[in-house]
C-alpha cells in the first residue's frame, strides 16, 4: 500500500488528545504523527490507497490537510549490519 506524509496546520495551539481519525472503511491507516516544536504543524504518515481517500480520513476529524506527499521508505538499518 502506498505511504503519504501529511501535513496539517493549526490556525491556534490545538488541544490533545483531539485525533480519533478512523478511516478504515476508507482504507486507511495513521502509522505515526509527529507535532512541531511550536504546536503549529502535524505531520503524519498514513499508508492508504491514494491522496483523497487520506484527506477524507484526516478532515473527519476537523483537520485541514495542506499538503499531501507520496513517500517511498528507505530501510536504513541493514545498510548498519553488513
Amino acid at each position: 500500500m502506498p505511504h503519504y506524509v501529511v501535513q496539517c496546520k493549526f490556525p491556534e495551539r490545538p488541544r490533545f488528545p483531539f485525533l480519533e481519525t478512523t478511516g478504515s472503511d476508507l482504507n486507511v491507516i495513521c502509522v505515526k504523527s509527529y507535532l512541531s516544536d511550536d504546536r503549529q504543524y502535524l505531520y503524519s504518515i498514513y499508508d492508504g490507497p491514494d491522496p483523497e481517500s487520506i484527506c477524507a480520513a484526516v478532515e473527519r476529524d476537523g483537520v485541514r490537510v495542506d499538503r499531501i506527499t507520496k513517500v517511498s521508505v528507505i530501510d536504513f538499518l541493514p545498510i548498519f549490519y553488513r
